[in-house]
């Protein structure tokens, strides 16, 4: 649509470092593992194949990056909806420990990466705010911090004063600090994993549509407009963006739209006082605003908007107007970049991963966690596509299913979208 074509018009397609040169796939070519989809989980996996000496081969219909891993907030941001206590609820003990550890972790290992290939990214890795918007929110809020404490976090409750002068705003009630966590250029952290993958030996593709995915002679064939990759084994990790590539892979998740505006760069003093410490926040409502500074001083919002994709500026308003409403102080600011993105959701809100051939896997659904988790997946899954040791798996392999009443999820997301607005209106 014209003005708003999510990608391009992305603070982060202006801002992030050049893109690596990629490779057009011409003929056939040959590969242990062949990754459909260039996001965080795609390329993770393919640079730890590639450091252990695996031919890689990394595939996207547009470029790394195109889709929500180089659009999103930049959080780097641990954990999942559910607490340690539901996990093993859910899950059982064993199972349900695995899955937080690994959540848990997930932010570490992804900073870790960035600094260990020392990745151009503008990382700052001060934490991530969780603001409390009233008193019942404190409650959970400080339920959760108390868990993730016993399990070896430190998480920092803060004060009402404390949280304002962490966030810049008296909007909040409380705060709680996350040590584990930080924010990135996410568009120019993708490139610099495709750029370090290339440098490993691995083969990164752009402008290549997965349009078939078949076994033949016992090894898998991944057909392109242009060409054709064989593999042994195959990965497709398209995430918010999945296709009917794999059947009913698309009916598994639920797409979400995540809009984002960003301001022109504050003047000194608002830069001074509005997330001093460079930390990301998302807040407690259940419709949540996600926050941040980026480095060259501009403040970015973010939330869901409609369910539709936006077709002009007012589709931003309700994003907008938050600004207003939690930093008063920037009443009037005008706006630089507005775009938007699709994020995958589970019924269960947990990551899945699938294996409905042998040697063919999906991962998706991180449900707004997939800076972290997509990145920090791609070790153990790559371990795996070369050992076949589920016990390193830190996620269950689960059976695919379709969503019940597919079709009808639309009606369903904007009526619960607007039963939670209420809810947050009533506390």
């Amino acid at each position: 649509m014209p003005g708003f074509a999510g990608f391009q018009d992305s603070l982060w397609t202006k801002t992030a470092i050049s893109a690596p040169e990629y490779r057009t796939l011409e003929g056939t070519a040959d590969y242990d593992v062949v990754i459909v989809g260039a996001g965080f989980t795609g390329l993770s996996t393919a640079l730890a194949l590639a450091e252990k000496g695996s031919r890689v081969a990394v595939i996207d219909s547009h470029e790394p990056g195109w889709g929500a891993s180089g659009r999103n907030g930049g959080q780097i941001i641990p954990g999942l909806k559910w607490d340690p206590d539901q996990l093993v609820e859910k899950l059982g003990e064993h199972q349900g420990r695995k899955v937080f550890e690994f959540a848990k972790s997930s932010s570490n290992k992804a900073i870790d990466i960035i600094k260990r290939h020392e990745l151009d990214c503008d990382l700052h890795d001060q934490g991530w705010l969780q603001a409390v918007h009233n008193v019942s929110a404190h409650e959970s809020a400080l339920k959760r911090a108390e868990q993730w404490r016993e399990h070896g976090i430190d998480v920092k409750e803060l004060s009402e004063a404390e949280a304002a002068r962490s966030i810049g705003s008296d909007y909040y009630k409380s705060a709680f600090l996350y040590p584990n966590a930080g924010t990135i250029q996410p568009l120019s952290f993708a490139r610099e994993l495709a750029r370090t993958i290339i440098e490993k030996g691995g083969h990164v593709y752009e402008n290549a549509p997965a349009k078939d995915i078949s076994k033949r002679q016992g090894r898998w064939q991944v057909t392109t407009d242009t060409g054709i990759l064989k593999a042994d084994k195959v990965v497709v990790a398209t995430n918010g963006y999945s296709d009917d590539l794999i059947p009913d892979l698309r009916k598994s998740i639920v797409d979400l739209t995540s809009f984002i505006v960003a301001t022109k760069p504050l003047s000194a003093e608002a830069q001074r006082t509005i997330f001093p410490g460079r930390q990301g926040c998302s807040d407690t409502r259940r419709v949540l605003t996600y926050m941040r500074m980026d480095d060259e001083g501009r403040l970015l919002l973010g939330g869901r908007g409609s369910y539709a994709d936006p077709d002009s500026a007012a589709s931003f308003r309700d994003v907008e107007h938050k600004l207003d409403r939690i930093f008063p102080q920037l009443k009037g600011t005008e706006w630089e970049s507005r775009w938007f993105g699709r994020f995958a959701v589970t019924p269960d809100f947990l990551p899945h991963l699938h294996e409905p051939q042998p040697g063919l896997m999906c991962m998706l659904g991180y449900s707004g966690r997939g800076v972290a988790m997509g990145t920090a997946i791609g070790q153990p899954l790559a371990q795996y596509l070369i050992d076949g040791n589920q016990e390193g798996l830190p996620l269950p392999i689960t059976t695919q299913k379709a969503i019940p009443f597919y079709s009808m999820r639309r009606l369903g997301i904007v009526a619960m979208t607007n039963w939670y607005r209420l809810l947050d209106l009533w506390g």
